[in-house]
């Protein structure tokens, strides 16, 4: 934008584009860790379920509450 010689305002409303949109960064997944691990025990563990697995990582010390483990076996393909 600086490089053009136009304002962050004026860029986004060339384009239609929200000036947040514009400015928003990528966030990263803070529970990369917890999904590569809950993956691993579910490779090693078949015949386990999401309540056992949940109970293994917590042991592990990754702790995660019952709702971000519904998440995780749900709509993540965890097999």
């Amino acid at each position: 934008m600086g490089a053009l010689g136009i304002s962050g305002r004026q860029a986004a409303a060339l384009v239609g584009m929200s000036r947040n949109t514009l400015r928003a960064t990528p966030s990263e997944d803070k529970d990369l860790i917890l999904k590569k691990r809950l993956g691993e025990l579910a490779q090693e563990k078949r015949r386990y379920g999401a309540r056992r697995l949940h109970v293994l990582l917590k042991r592990e010390g990754l702790v995660a509450n019952h709702k971000g483990r519904r998440g995780y076996t749900g709509k993540w393909d965890y097999r």
